[in-house]
């Protein structure tokens, strides 16, 4: 464990993408999906193979620019592994590549975009799969505003270092952006948990409020991470939808 602090965020991501395949997979197989089973696992053995050769071949090398560094593999993050989640997607779906890069960029960066007009019809692999994306990427922008964007001072964090406390110096953020995979791990043990929490307690919430377990799971991920990404096409289609555009409760 201690050594996994040490890792690049990158690396981190990885791994972590390559684990939460395994979901699907299982999901796949208890919905008698075999190709779905087949591409998930595959994925995830490869993709977590590679990841950890890579991680052999960077531990105990630090960067010369800690904060250049961090701040190309976040944006890197959102590069690749939109590619690696693409692949389970288009061996299970037999789509072009470029159509579940989109939809696994979309998820990624939590914009909503999608080209599925029907996601019903998708296996449940496939859109438990979007959803996770989806909310892996909320959680990895989070990561990536207090863990290594607060620290210099980036978008907007500013106004709050100067009202409470006066703004640090250049120097000050350097010294705290050098030790960032430990501050990535910090701030990772620190938010996850409540992320979790939060979508666990949005979810039954929203089955006490009509939802099926599966749909108010994944409403719920959509919901913190700000995706939007439904299996049924949006909220508008299930009980516990009461805003705008919403159908009205059904007759019991």
């Amino acid at each position: 464990m201690n050594s996994l602090r040490h890792l690049p965020v990158s690396v981190c991501y990885l791994l972590a993408t390559g684990g939460m395949m395994l979901l699907p997979a299982a999901v796949a197989a208890g919905a008698n999906d075999p190709r779905g089973v087949q591409s998930f696992v595959f994925a995830s053995l490869i993709t977590i193979i590679v990841t950890i050769f890579i991680a052999i071949a960077t531990m105990g090398r630090p960067p010369k620019s800690a904060s250049r560094s961090q701040l190309f593999m976040v944006l890197a993050s959102f590069v690749v592994l939109p590619a690696i989640a693409a692949a389970p997607v288009m061996t299970r779906l037999s789509i072009p590549f470029e159509a579940a890069y989109f939809e696994m960029l979309a998820a990624m960066t939590t914009t909503g975009a999608t080209q599925f007009v029907a996601p019903e019809n998708l296996p449940v692999a496939i859109n438990l799969w979007r959803s996770l994306v989806g909310w892996f990427g909320g959680f990895a922008m989070l990561l990536a505003a207090f863990a290594i964007l607060e620290p210099l001072h980036l978008r907007g964090f500013e106004l709050r270092a100067s009202t409470f406390g006066g703004r640090l110096g250049h120097a000050d953020a350097r010294a705290r952006i050098g030790g960032a995979p430990n501050n990535v791990a910090r701030t990772a043990a620190a938010v996850f948990p409540l992320y979790l929490a939060a979508t666990a307690v949005l979810t039954l919430l929203l089955i006490v409020a009509g939802d099926p377990g599966f749909v108010a799971m994944c409403h719920a991920m959509a919901i913190l991470s700000t995706s939007g990404i439904s299996p049924i096409g949006g909220l508008s289609a299930v009980n516990a939808a009461f805003g705008e555009g919403a159908k009205p409760p059904r007759a019991p």
